[in-house]
C-alpha cells in the first residue's frame, strides 16, 4: 500500500532479521551505519525475493557488513508485512522458496 509508510517501517524488521542470524550478527555494521544501509537498500524492489512464506531482502557485499558476510538476506514474513500490503494481496499465489542445496 503506497500510503502505509512501509519504506520506513520495514527497516527495523529487516535489521532484526539480519541480527537474528548468528553467523553474521556480530559482524554487521553498528547503529546509524547499519540503519542508513538498510534504509537505503530495503525499499528497493531489485533487492527483493517474494515467496509464499515472505519477502527476502538481499543486501549487496559491504552494504551491511564486511566482505566476509557475503550478500546477507533478511526475511520478513507476510504476517509482519500485513499492515503495509495492498488490500487483496494474496501471498499464497507466490512460488515456494527454492530449497538450499547442500554442496
Amino acid at each position: 500500500d503506497p500510503n502505509s509508510g512501509w519504506q520506513q517501517k520495514i527497516v527495523p524488521l529487516a535489521i532484526a532479521s539480519l541480527q537474528s542470524n548468528p553467523d553474521i550478527k556480530n559482524m554487521l555494521w553498528k547503529g546509524d551505519e547499519l540503519n542508513k544501509a538498510v534504509k537505503s537498500a530495503a525499499p528497493e524492489p531489485a533487492n527483493w525475493t517474494p515467496t509464499s512464506t515472505g519477502l527476502g531482502i538481499t543486501f549487496s557485499q559491504y552494504a551491511v557488513g564486511p566482505y566476509v558476510i557475503g550478500m546477507p538476506r533478511a526475511h520478513l514474513t507476510w504476517d509482519q508485512l500485513k499492515p503495509y500490503l495492498a488490500p487483496g494481496f494474496n501471498p499464497s499465489t507466490l512460488p515456494a522458496p527454492i530449497p538450499k542445496s547442500n554442496p
